[in-house]
């Protein structure tokens, strides 16, 4: 993401991984969060793989009303980048 200031608190997506049903997104502040297709529904699941795909958009739906609504599960992990 060039051009895009890099704020104190601004989180940024490391790696992410899917398959039929959940997707996993590593975080720079070490954590993993997964969500589930059954937990997030078709439409929210398909939009975060294809914008992990893309390469771009995912930070900011991940801060969106219906991802924050979803209660991801997560955990810390520590991240050899």
């Amino acid at each position: 993401m060039v051009g895009r200031n890099n704020r104190k608190n601004d989180i940024r997506v490391v790696q992410y991984e899917y398959d039929e049903t959940s997707i996993r997104i590593w975080l720079t502040n070490h954590e993993v969060r997964e969500y589930t297709l059954d937990q997030a529904g078709v439409y929210v699941f398909q939009e975060l793989i294809s914008l992990a795909e893309a390469g771009r958009g995912l930070e900011g739906y991940l801060q969106s009303a219906a991802v924050k609504a979803l209660k991801p599960r997560t955990w810390k992990e520590w991240l050899k980048c």
